[in-house]
């Protein structure tokens, strides 16, 4: 009998010099130097292509640094230059990180202006004490034509600064600037920090129903008084199905939010919480889902997300979140489950209403956890279902008390004798 010998599939095809693709996801990744594979984040070439472009620009500039920097003539304006670079062509960060740490670097440098002039080595942690104590001091700069007046900058603003102060370190220890990354703390807290989630940070499960329920209800005011003129029920119909049975004529015109998708209004704010509540994905993983991504056959939900590389996992589909998923229409493998990409004013409105503590869109992420461990999930399982790379402790510190009260009431069944 001949055997056939089988022969393993590569998973990485070269295509030019630094360009590679995985086999398995059809993604493009780039490898200079020691860097390793790096995502370019698509599966087109030609895409690929620019993006790789970019990086290898901006990969020979930090080489050109960096033996600058070995010779001890860098200076921090140069290493802010190029952590600013390194920044904006980042295709790892949210839109929102990048223009966190543009504006942390602005306040740097307005409270700091000497900075740049100074070499990595002479950042020390006394400096940066220093340079903490007289921006406490400093008036807050603020835009021309500003309603409030000047104010000095707040502790937490100069904790930010200061925390993008230590990556712009990290990159100079990356040249060579520097052995180590200095060691400080800026105003510390004398309290330890709390780091179990408070009681107030989640929306009670009494209250989950009826805050669905006032997120569908229509805002329309036509189609709101209509439908309580005749006490109809609205679950899973939205504005537009409600208009239509109700022979009204409204607007379909839906507000957006610049490259968010649209604010949930009705049943399409629901629908996103449930999403939120049954998948515990962050807002940016919920908002990109796609019918790709949801698999009937393996009872699975695929997450991408880029905070970290654990960021992308497979949540297995709880059963109510299979029902939820099959009541939708479903589209293309490329389409987004949902096109709403912020309710955080849905739900607050909401809140209000029905006179209960705000609940946000991160409120319903801890939800889903919550209910995760209170339903008997431990919580190393219940860490990668949220994409957490530190492997739990994390969450052990979060949701600790928790498990510690389940434990508690299991133990009380427990009879030896």
């Amino acid at each position: 009998m001949v055997v056939e010998e089988r022969t393993k599939k590569p998973a990485w095809v070269h295509i030019q010099p630094y360009l590679y693709r995985n086999t398995g996801s059809g993604r493009y990744y780039s490898r200079l130097g020691r860097q390793g594979f790096r995502t370019l984040k698509t599966d087109r070439l030609t895409v690929a292509r620019a993006r790789l472009t970019a990086r290898l620009q901006s990969y020979q500039s930090q080489q050109g640094l960096k033996n600058h920097a070995m010779s001890g003539d860098v200076t921090m304006a140069e290493v802010i230059s190029l952590f600013t670079t390194a920044s904006k062509e980042s295709t790892d960060l949210e839109p929102a990180t990048k223009k966190h740490r543009e504006v942390c670097l602005l306040r740097l440098s307005s409270t700091w202006p000497d900075l740049g002039a100074l070499k990595p080595r002479q950042v020390t942690a006394s400096e940066i004490d220093r340079w903490a104590s007289r921006a406490l001091r400093s008036a807050a700069k603020v835009p021309p034509g500003a309603k409030r007046l000047p104010k000095a900058y707040s502790r937490a603003s100069l904790k930010k600064t200061a925390s993008i102060l230590r990556l712009v370190l990290e990159q100079a220890k990356k040249l060579g600037a520097i052995a180590d990354v200095p060691v400080f703390t800026v105003f510390r807290d004398k309290r330890r920090r709390h780091h179990q989630l408070p009681a107030y940070a989640l929306p009670r499960r009494a209250d989950l129903k009826p805050l669905l329920d006032e997120l569908q209800f229509p805002r329309n005011c036509k189609i709101r008084d209509a439908v309580m003129a005749i006490g109809g029920p609205v679950e899973g119909k939205s504005q537009a199905e409600l208009a239509k049975d109700l022979k009204i004529s409204v607007s379909t015109f839906k507000r957006y939010k610049s490259g968010k998708g649209s604010i949930g209004n009705g049943k399409e704010a629901a629908d996103f919480a449930r999403l939120l509540i049954f998948t515990g994905a962050r807002v940016a993983e919920a908002r990109n889902l796609t019918w790709g991504n949801v698999d009937f056959e393996k009872g699975q939900v695929t997450i991408r997300g880029t905070k970290s590389e654990t960021s992308v996992r497979n949540v297995p589909m709880l059963p109510e979140c299979r029902e939820f998923l099959l009541s939708l229409p479903r589209g293309r493998p490329e389409d987004k489950i949902s096109q709403v990409g912020d309710i955080n004013g849905s739900l607050a409105g909401a809140c209000h209403r029905l006179g209960i503590k705000k609940v946000t869109h991160h409120s319903l992420r801890h939800l889903f956890a919550t209910i995760c461990i209170e339903s008997g999930v431990d919580i190393p399982t219940v860490s990668r279902w949220l994409g957490h790379a530190d492997g739990g402790a994390l969450a052990m510190r979060v949701y600790g008390h928790l498990r510690d009260e389940h434990s508690q009431t299991a133990a009380a069944k427990v009879k030896v004798f």
